[in-house]
């Protein structure tokens, strides 16, 4: 056990928040969190994944730190169940009020906060737990880029071009995974180390770009309906995978859409955590209790979290001032854009921009912030000077720039770097220790 742990979660979120912030004035620094690539994030998980299960290294970063899973024993079978934006602080609010599975996991486990990646944003996650690496490493920046190779800016989700209304994909103009992300995935790591590997994803996804990009050598992807043919296929996958160690990876975007719709100050993001939490719980007693084989591990975690963006904190970019500053669409995210400006990198441009944009928000050099390890550590991808621009522009509280008109009906938001977005949590236990 190490001699962190002892001083628990509330000590590690404290640290985690006071971790020093070299890009904006000291006034406002609390108001951010800087990613903690080095053993406090997400971007450690899949290291830790592999060194649970023998497998090391998995990727050029270090597993996190002890505290986070040394106490957890031998371990054969991790279950890892990406929950997609249930945030730490988030969480601790549901914790605190009703009793779940994730109560158990918590007192009978370990339950500690990490940081996202930046930006905090469901693209740059997924491809960094698929590659083990920092988004700098492998170039997935956001969750709309400019991609200079196809001169246009592109959704990364859907792997489309953003303004398109018609169903073109990348992959139409000769895309392949393999050619934009020139390392091994985390399937091909654990693999080669005889790790049997599986990703449980909604149905709709398993053929699409972004799945083909982030699960690259995984032995079995698996859709699902819903949660409950999830956890079913779940518990068949793990029964599958008896005699060898296993990872299987699973993720549920159900709190992710309904704080888009919704935003943070409904209960409809908290029906969905529910009704997952209730569903897992379910699971856990009936399956994971009486068929898991030996030295079963199950992990929860998130991609980010999230904050309400009214409509009223937009600022709307088509036809403003600022839009005449660029030489193409901002891109990255709502919440911590990326400005390609038309007249480069330079001391007038980037005070004009902060004058255009007002207190709400925080203009960045990009080479500062690459410098400072904002986007992480390692050899940078070749195109992410291309795709990240001039200068980097952080929401502050509950701003944003808004385009298409989305800030009418998309009442919350991700991507930005308060601590509302960029604190998740790490639940983990052996199944043994859930009995």
């Amino acid at each position: 056990m190490s001699s962190e742990e002892p001083r628990g979660a509330a000590f590690i979120e404290q640290e985690l928040m006071a971790t020093p912030w070299p890009l904006v004035a000291p006034s406002i620094a609390d108001e951010f969190v800087m990613p903690r690539y080095d053993g406090r994030s997400l971007a450690n998980v899949p290291a830790t994944v592999g060194a649970m299960l023998s497998a090391d290294p998995v990727g050029s970063l270090p597993p996190l730190d002890q505290a986070y899973w040394q106490r957890l024993g031998k371990v054969e079978h991790v279950v890892l169940i990406l929950l997609d934006a249930l945030g730490w602080l988030q969480l601790q609010e549901e914790l605190a009020v009703t009793q779940t599975i994730m109560n158990r996991v918590a007192e009978r486990g370990v339950l500690l906060p990490m940081t996202s990646v930046c930006p905090s944003t469901t693209a740059a996650a997924l491809a960094t737990l698929g590659t083990a690496e920092t988004p700098v490493v492998h170039g997935v920046l956001g969750y709309e880029l400019w991609l200079r190779e196809y001169g246009v800016l592109v959704d990364m989700l859907g792997l489309k071009p953003v303004y398109s209304k018609g169903v073109t994909q990348l992959t139409d103009w000769g895309w392949s995974p393999d050619d934009f992300m020139r390392m091994p995935g985390v399937g091909s790591l654990l693999g080669s180390a005889g790790v049997r590997t599986s990703a449980h994803l909604r149905d709709t996804f398993i053929d699409g770009a972004l799945t083909r990009l982030c699960y690259r050598g995984f032995d079995h992807l698996i859709g699902h309906d819903g949660l409950a043919s999830l956890w079913e296929q779940l518990g068949a996958d793990l029964a599958a995978a008896r005699t060898q160690p296993s990872y299987h990876y699973a993720y549920w975007g159900g709190i992710d859409r309904e704080i888009h719709l919704h935003g943070a100050d409904t209960d409809d993001w908290r029906r969905a955590y529910h009704e997952a939490a209730a569903s897992l719980g379910t699971w856990v007693q009936e399956t994971l209790l009486t068929a898991s084989p030996p030295n079963t591990v199950l992990v929860i975690c998130a991609d980010h979290g999230f904050i309400s963006t009214p409509a009223e904190a937009a600022y709307p970019v088509e036809g403003s001032l600022l839009e005449r500053e660029l030489l193409v669409p901002y891109s990255g995210e709502s919440r911590c854009a990326y400005l390609h400006t038309v007249k480069g990198r330079d001391a007038a441009t980037q005070e004009r921009l902060a004058s255009l944009l007002g207190e709400g928000y925080v203009v960045v050099d990009t080479s500062d912030a690459l410098a400072a390890g904002l986007f992480g550590t390692g050899q940078i991808h070749p195109e992410v000077e291309a795709r990240l621009g001039h200068y980097i522009v952080l929401a502050r509280g509950q701003r944003y720039i808004d385009r298409l008109g989305r800030a009418g009906w998309m009442r919350g938001r991700h991507g930005g770097l308060t601590p509302q977005e960029m604190l998740v949590p790490w639940l983990a236990a052996r199944v043994d220790d859930l009995r």
